[in-house]
This record gives structure tokens, sequence and C-alpha cells, in this order.
């Protein structure tokens, strides 16, 4: 995942997402990778769980995906 942080970082917007994102699926060789990108943008601001909705769609998604191929 790579996340827009602006030009200048006030919370660890990855962070949020790679800790909540999963839910409550443990998955034992599960491994994400997230980096916050530096741009020449305004400040990046929450508003309501940042990033958790759209993580969770995608990893909910995927698991959709996987049961769907073992029936």
């Amino acid at each position: 995942m790579v996340f827009d942080e602006g030009g200048f970082p006030e919370r660890p917007y990855s962070t949020n997402a790679a800790l909540t994102g999963i839910g409550l699926y443990r998955i034992p060789n599960l491994r994400l990778e997230v980096m916050d990108v530096l741009t020449n943008k305004v400040p990046a601001g929450s508003y309501r769980a940042p990033a958790t909705p759209q993580v969770a769609f995608a990893i909910e998604s995927q698991i959709d995906l996987i049961s769907r191929s073992l029936e």
C-alpha cells in the first residue's frame, strides 16, 4: 500500500491501515508492505478511520475470491 501523506505528514495512516486492514482474520503467511510518500500537497488529515474502509474492502474482496475458488 502506498499512502500520499502530503508535504508534512502528521499521522502514520499506513500503520493504521496495516494494523486494522486485515480485520479479524488470522492469516499466517500474510505480508503487508506499506509506504508513506511525501508529495508537494497540503498535509493529509483524518476523517473517521483513515484508510481502514478501503483496505478492509480490498481484503474482504480477496477473501471472497479465495473462498469461491475453494467451493
